[in-house]
């Protein structure tokens, strides 16, 4: 089993113009889409697809958003959310989460960006158990 990690998911949402983006400008968009996004949620993605077993955690609760405007010459303009702060019990429910599941996983994937103020403050020891 692999096991995924991602503590600042994102709804990935894409708005296609059907002219050049001009700023302060009002624009219509001629598609919009939205998914689950974040590093970790696109290799859980990867992963389900390929038929692997594995196992997706992260956490509940409002997802940033990461806004991409695609222009009809192809030109890309992103505007990336930074997501709400992890609270303490989260880290601390996650954290343990993780070492319970990590004890069976042949992988562990630790993906994406972490939620804002607490970056620094995320370490997850997980040690390695050596398989029979």
């Amino acid at each position: 089993m692999i096991v995924t990690l991602t503590a600042n998911p994102s709804i990935d949402r894409t708005v296609s113009l059907n002219a050049p983006l001009r700023r302060g400008a009002v624009h219509r968009a001629t598609s919009a889409t939205s998914y689950p996004g974040g590093k970790g949620v696109n290799v859980a993605r990867v992963i389900t697809e390929a038929g692997i077993n594995h196992c997706g955690i992260g956490r509940l609760g409002t997802a940033r958003v990461n806004l991409t405007i695609t222009e009809p010459d192809g030109t890309t303009t992103k505007i990336n959310e930074p997501g709400a702060a992890l609270p303490s019990d989260c880290i601390s429910a996650l954290t343990g989460c993780l070492q319970n599941l990590a004890t069976s996983a042949i992988w562990v994937v630790l993906a994406g960006s972490l939620p804002p103020s607490r970056a620094q403050h995320c370490r997850v020891p997980v040690t390695p158990t050596p398989k029979p």
